[in-house]
C-alpha cells in the first residue's frame, strides 16, 4: 500500500534528527508522507519552509507513478521507476519504509547488502511477521508482499544494527559501510 504504519514515526524522526543527513533518498515513496516529515525535521524546523530556502536534498524513487500527489512536492525530485534498477547509491541516508517486503528474498538480500555497502546510513521498516498482501493493491502489482520478516533475523548480519521500533513493523537503523572522502 502507498502508506505505512504511523506508530514508528517519532522513533524514525528522532534518528533522522540525530543523523542530520545532508542528502536523503527514499526508496518507495508511495503517498509521500516521509518526504513531508523529513522536510520538516531537516529544513522547516530551522525556518527553511519554502523550496527556495531548503538546504537539504530529499529525493525519492517510486515505481507506481499513479501515487503522485501534492505530498511529492516536499521532495526535490521523485523519479518514477524500479529502485532496484537504480542502485547502487551514494547517500547520507537511505530510507526504505515498507518497501523491502515487496522484493523476493533472492533480489532483496543482495540489494540490502549493496545499500549498506554504498551509503552512509540506512533506515528500514518492514512488517513484523506474515502480513498477507498477495494481490495487487489499487491495481499495482508491485504491492504484493514477497518476503516475510520476523524481528531482526534478516538484519543480524549487519554490524551495529539499532532497533528503533518493534510492533506491527520492525524498524532498524543500520550504519553504512561507505564513508565519503
Amino acid at each position: 500500500m502507498p502508506i505505512s504504519d504511523y506508530r514508528h514515526i517519532p522513533q524514525v524522526l528522532d534518528e533522522v534528527y540525530a543523523l542530520q543527513p545532508e542528502r536523503v533518498l527514499e526508496l518507495g515513496v508511495g503517498f509521500g508522507k516521509w518526504g513531508v516529515l523529513l522536510r520538516e525535521v531537516l529544513d522547516a524546523m530551522y525556518g527553511r519552509c519554502r523550496p527556495d530556502q531548503w538546504q537539504r536534498t530529499i529525493e525519492g524513487i517510486e515505481v507506481w507513478s499513479s501515487y503522485q500527489n501534492p505530498c511529492w512536492k516536499a521532495y526535490d525530485l521523485v523519479t518514477c521507476g524500479d529502485f532496484v534498477k537504480h542502485g547502487p547509491f551514494d547517500w547520507d541516508l537511505v530510507l526504505m519504509m515498507d518497501s523491502l517486503e515487496h522484493l523476493t528474498p533472492e533480489v532483496g538480500r543482495p540489494f540490502l547488502q549493496k545499500l549498506v555497502e554504498n551509503n552512509k546510513h540506512v533506515i528500514i521498516s518492514v512488517p513484523n511477521g506474515y502480513m498477507p498482501q498477495d494481490e495487487a493493491v489499487y491495481g499495482n502489482e508491485y504491492e504484493k508482499h514477497r518476503w516475510t520478516f520476523t524481528g531482526l533475523t534478516e538484519f543480524a548480519q549487519f554490524k551495529d544494527v539499532k532497533l528503533l521500533h518493534q510492533g506491527l513493523c520492525t524498524v532498524v537503523s543500520i550504519p553504512g559501510l561507505h564513508v565519503a572522502q
